[in-house]
């Protein structure tokens, strides 16, 4: 649906860019909160963009409560809640850009009501099928997932000096402090860690790169520069964007419909375990790259 609005300057203004689209994101949810989005504006609906972040929540919330029970139709709805979860995920951000709303109470809270509410799809599988550990292990791992590909994205826009997002601050308060704070204890340290081992394991090949190179350089500021470029590369961006959120709970819902859900744990160790391997080739290559280039 994509090319539908690709050059309605409205939809380009609602959405916010990235270096790599989430291709059903993209092409299929955005394009659906857009005309959400139109219905409001011509119907002139005003709200605030948290409101809507609290009601997706909702929906996903009780989709967790209706997974517990076998039926077919159930499972249809909990297939649609799902997926309009997905579409409010989507507008609560375009509406919040083509209102002006945008601000950093929304970015938190947003940010933690996504992550409560994947929490409670993933235990109530977990309940349904007796494996609570299994569950909790698969979510910690998807939450990981998530923030690889967030962190990803800022490493590859830091080093080119583009801006990862604009800069909002809001006035200091008790609430936008509160999601600070639950953020700070659930999230920042994984972001936090992914941003260490990618710099950390950079740093080292570069090291081993100057010690062990092969062939004359250029000047070894000029050897990093282009070796970052390389190591966090666009290309890989297209792995990390397409396992987003919308992806992810695009599929789930599929699995839902067949009475597939449990799987899905499995499929986010194999996400997992493909982000490692895509890790150390990334490594090999900046590696025998810096040994061989030549001046």
């Amino acid at each position: 649906m994509y090319f539908l609005f690709k050059k309605n300057k409205l939809f380009q203004e609602s959405i916010k860019l990235r270096p790599v689209e989430e291709f059903i994101n993209i092409n299929l949810y955005r394009p659906l909160a857009f005309l959400v989005l139109l219905i409001l504006l011509k119907l002139k609906i005003n709200t605030k963009p948290e409101i809507i972040v609290v009601f997706h929540t909702f929906l996903i919330i009780l989709a967790s409560f209706l997974i517990l029970f076998e039926n077919n139709f159930i499972n249809f709805v909990v297939f649609f809640l799902i997926n309009l979860k997905i579409v409010l995920d989507n507008l609560d951000g375009q509406y919040s850009r083509i209102k002006k709303m945008e601000s950093e109470l929304g970015r938190y809270l947003d940010t933690i009501m996504d992550f409560f509410g994947n929490f409670t799809l993933f235990l109530s599988i977990g309940i349904k099928y007796n494996n609570l550990i299994l569950a909790i292990l698969a979510f910690f791992l998807f939450t990981v997932i998530l923030s690889y590909d967030f962190n990803l994205e800022y490493l590859y826009r830091n080093i080119r000096n583009e801006q990862f997002r604009p800069n909002i601050k809001d006035n200091p308060n008790f609430m936008l402090n509160f999601l600070k704070g639950m953020y700070d204890f659930f999230l920042k340290p994984q972001d936090d860690s992914i941003k260490y081992i990618e710099n950390k394991a950079f740093q080292f090949f570069f090291s081993l790169i100057k010690k062990y190179k092969l062939k004359s350089y250029i000047n070894d500021l000029e050897l990093e520069n282009k070796l970052k470029e390389i190591f966090w590369h666009k290309n890989y961006l297209h792995i990390t964007a397409n396992m987003g959120l919308s992806t992810q709970l695009f599929i789930l819902s599929l699995m839902i419909l067949f009475n597939l859900e449990f799987y899905f744990f499995y499929f986010i160790f194999f996400e997992f375990l493909f982000l490692i391997l895509v890790f150390f080739i990334r490594i090999l290559i900046i590696f025998f790259y810096g040994l061989l280039i030549k001046n």
